[in-house]
């Protein structure tokens, strides 16, 4: 598959009802609710790859877990056009 931060090839970890985690060669490893994945493809927007990074490494050096939600992505601003 792709992957959803930065388009390079990634492969999935696992995925539980409506949530995947991923692994990047890229981006390392996390995770996502379906839902986000499907606003990103609805309104023709993608995550911005470098700001997408830095928030998922402030989230494990503050030993958070690698998620994203719909809701992280638009209060820190990790939404852009395509």
């Amino acid at each position: 598959m792709t992957c959803v931060i930065c388009e390079s090839h990634d492969r999935e970890i696992s995925c539980v009802g409506q949530f995947w985690v991923r692994q990047c060669k890229e981006c390392g490893i996390y995770g996502m609710p379906r839902d986000l994945v499907e606003h990103l493809e609805a309104t023709d927007q993608r995550l911005n790859t470098e700001r997408t990074k830095a928030f998922l490494l402030s989230r494990t050096q503050n030993q958070q877990p690698p998620w994203i939600t719909l809701e992280d992505a638009e209060h820190h601003f990790l939404m852009e056009q395509a």
